[in-house]
């Protein structure tokens, strides 16, 4: 405050040594008071708290963290013996939660399903089946330390299969807000697709993503559900390249046969497109007249592939 009046009096600033050193002395005391608090608190939480609101990776990040800073502490405190002691014992305590950390990371697994724990029952023992009031404590209890290697490779591939579920999920997800969309051809009512750039690109990556998948150990689970999704996408992926392919060529043979002398000159060519013509619009009216009529949950790509002749 002082030097913040003398800079608006355009003064020297005055130096405060002696604060300046206090306030770095005053660091070590400081962190180690934070930690044994923050430790003491938060133990008691993820030891007796429930499991379903705890995230074992956070959890071991800040156990980390303060192992590191109280093992600091212990080097920077030599010369205190009491600060120095209660570092000590604070560490300790961490070293002692910290063993707990792979029981946390299993118990904690969101990926866990009903026939992981059933698994893990076999293994302890008996059966095993956390609710929403079992915490680590339980699970301590349960002796799960002592089967931490066989546990391990349980909770690694239900992590596993978990990720694959949430990529699925994520895939349908992109697409529930992705529509076709349709654009008014010259000066006539027939509508045609316009805009399919995203839409392909999309498609591409979905479909090798979902091919990748399914070629992983840990698919079988949610197997049935991942190719059939690949299927819809391969279904989507060849309707829209025979609607691009069909589009193409009628905006190429339209104009043509739109001249009276074209079709004078080739009747029977004209009667041809003239058939096609009419199955074309009739299609694209559809097309249109349903995108618009649907609500817009069903209003996507993946909600109604269209059939393409």
């Amino acid at each position: 405050m002082i030097n913040k009046e003398e800079e608006l009096l355009e003064k020297e600033k005055s130096s405060f040594p002696l604060l300046q050193t206090l306030m770095v002395n005053k660091i070590p005391y400081e962190q180690l008071w934070v930690t044994a608090y923050e430790f003491s608190i938060k133990s008691e939480e993820w030891m007796n708290g429930p499991l379903l609101l705890l995230n074992a990776e956070e959890i071991a990040e800040e156990i980390g963290n303060m192992w590191r800073t109280t093992y600091k502490l212990t080097k920077s405190l030599l010369d205190v013996p009491a600060p120095r002691r209660l570092a000590e014992n604070v560490k300790l305590k961490i070293e002692k939660f910290k063993q707990h950390i792979p029981v946390l990371n299993i118990s904690c697994n969101p990926g866990m399903k009903d026939r992981h724990w059933q698994q893990i029952s076999e293994i302890v023992g008996y059966e095993v089946k956390p609710t929403e009031t079992t915490c680590l404590a339980n699970m301590l209890e349960f002796g799960f330390g002592k089967f931490v290697e066989k546990l391990e490779p349980i909770s690694a591939a239900a992590s596993k299969e978990y990720s694959l579920e949430k990529n699925l999920e994520k895939m349908k997800m992109d697409w529930v807000n992705m529509t076709f969309s349709f654009v008014k051809y010259r000066d006539t009512d027939t509508n045609i697709l316009c805009a399919v750039d995203d839409i392909q690109l999309l498609l591409d990556d979905h479909v090798i993503k979902t091919q990748t998948m399914c070629g992983s150990a840990f698919i079988k689970p949610i197997e049935t559900e991942t190719r059939k999704w690949e299927e819809k996408l391969v279904r989507v992926q060849e309707n829209l390249d025979a609607w691009l392919k069909c589009q193409v060529t009628w905006l190429y043979l339209e104009p043509i046969f739109s001249s009276e002398d074209i079709i004078a000159q080739m009747p029977e060519e004209g009667k041809k497109f003239g058939t096609v013509d009419s199955y074309w619009k009739s299609l694209m009216a559809q097309a249109v007249s349903f995108i618009s009529c649907v609500s817009p949950a069903e209003n996507n790509i993946m909600a109604h592939c269209v059939y393409v002749p």
